[in-house]
């Protein structure tokens, strides 16, 4: 045991002076932070006022130091729990009638401090003296919100058999089970679920938390569950019959979250239970056009089974061939092309077919793809135009070359009784023109 400092023997010092009762406090923040317990003792007995407040709040800074708060100086997303904490000291101050129920600015009670310090065992002697379990920080927060958030499951069961409310929210809407699947990050880095968050989730829906409840962002746990990654959550969360087509503000599912990570085995379980194929976020996105965009094909061929017809209209009026035209994914294109997909479908306000797409951007590949299992050279989209007048208003040689092997009509004329030839020559595009002349074309129709 070390020796008092000067400031306890100052403390212990009977005096009536202001200055020195505030040294006395001081000392006796000093020995709650050097865990000095026999101090602590003396300097209650000897008349430290263990809930006088000071203009730099030494009562609560106290309560701070004994839950170890104040020693913890890195983020509470690093989790790294302080395995110590002052049992001891917290127990001498309550049989001194320290106030349980104290604040901070931020409104945290020790009973709060202690949950979002993983602090078992100081929990059960606040919670002893009747601590407030529903007491709210400036957030909104719970002892059982900040104890689900940090994963630590003796601090959630406790609190659970104490009757704390399984499906409490902040101000943001986060229950328990939310901020227990929710991602928490260090230095930038999302840091995993460890093998005791996931308990804690088995816990939480064990006693009936709402697993389709949202937070500020319209997110439910099986979103955020199928954004991470896991699938044992996700396969849980189903089990406890989480709705999987539920959105959040930006249109989201669990399903798009899937196709966006590659997942597909998440997406085989999301789709057993009910999770719809054709569903589109706010930018007309499905979970097939996220698969489509990513090139990946077993995700696609995944939703396809799924799936209604492979011809099936998004909001966009595009069918998926469109999309994998629009994407440059000769994989996808195949493989919808395999599936008998409408090589002609046309989109609803362009009429736009997907070769017209395929020819816009450029992508000879998918040409070629879509013309061998026999897309039609002929459709034309609103302004009457075929796919030989993008070609070569887009300065294609190559594909204007391959549309005209496969028989495009050089003297088609469109809306403006135009020919591929005037829009050639009006881009000044010599090569092409020639092309064009070569197989026939005139300006005849003028």
């Amino acid at each position: 045991m070390h020796q008092p400092t000067d400031a306890c023997h100052l403390a212990l010092t009977p005096s009536s002076d202001c200055a020195e009762v505030n040294e006395r406090r001081i000392a006796l923040f000093q020995a709650v932070q050097g865990d000095h317990d026999a101090w602590v003792r003396a300097l209650v007995n000897d008349g430290a006022d263990v809930d006088a407040r000071s203009a730099a709040e030494l009562s609560f800074e106290n309560w701070l130091l004994l839950l170890g708060t104040l020693t913890q100086q890195k983020p509470l997303p690093k989790i790294q729990r302080l395995k110590k904490g002052h049992t001891g000291i917290v127990q001498r101050l309550l049989e001194f009638e320290a106030k349980v129920d104290v604040k901070d600015a931020q409104a945290q009670t020790p009973l709060i401090c202690a949950a979002k310090n993983g602090h078992e065992s100081i929990m059960e002697v606040l919670i002893a003296k009747n601590a407030a379990l529903e007491a709210r920080d400036t957030y909104g927060r719970t002892p059982l919100l900040w104890a689900a958030s940090i994963g630590s499951l003796n601090a959630v069961h406790t609190l659970l058999q104490r009757g704390c409310n399984v499906n409490t929210s902040d101000i943001l809407h986060w229950t328990p089970l939310g901020l227990s699947i929710a991602p928490k990050y260090d230095m930038g880095k999302m840091i995993d679920l460890s093998s005791e968050s996931e308990e804690v989730i088995r816990r939480l829906i064990r006693w009936r938390a709402n697993v389709n409840c949202t937070n500020i962002h319209d997110e439910t746990p099986l979103l955020l569950a199928a954004r991470r990654g896991r699938c044992e959550i996700v396969v849980m969360l189903l089990r406890a019959r989480a709705d999987p087509n539920i959105t959040d503000l930006e249109g989201s599912t669990p399903l798009m979250a899937s196709a966006a990570i590659g997942r597909v085995d998440i997406a085989r379980n999301l789709l057993e239970s009910g999770a719809l194929v054709t569903v589109e976020d706010r930018q007309c996105r499905s979970a097939l056009t996220i698969a489509s965009d990513n090139g990946d094909l077993a995700m696609t061929e995944l939703l396809l089974d799924h799936g209604p017809s492979v011809d099936t209209k998004f909001m966009s009026g595009r069918t998926r061939l469109h999309w994998a035209a629009m994407n440059s994914d000769c994989v996808i294109a195949g493989a919808l092309c395999a599936r008998k997909a409408d090589l002609d479908a046309v989109e609803d306000h362009t009429l736009y077919t997907p070769l017209f797409y395929a020819v816009r951007e450029g992508t000879i590949h998918i040409v070629q793809v879509l013309l061998a299992h026999g897309a039609s050279l002929e459709a034309r989209d609103r302004d009457g135009r075929t796919v030989l007048f993008d070609a070569v208003g887009r300065g294609h040689q190559t594909i204007t070359e391959l549309l005209l092997e496969h028989g495009a009509d050089v003297m088609a004329v469109d809306g403006d009784q135009e020919t591929a030839l005037h829009r050639a020559i009006k881009h000044g595009n010599k090569a092409l023109a020639d092309s064009l002349v070569s197989r026939g074309a005139t300006l005849d129709r003028l």
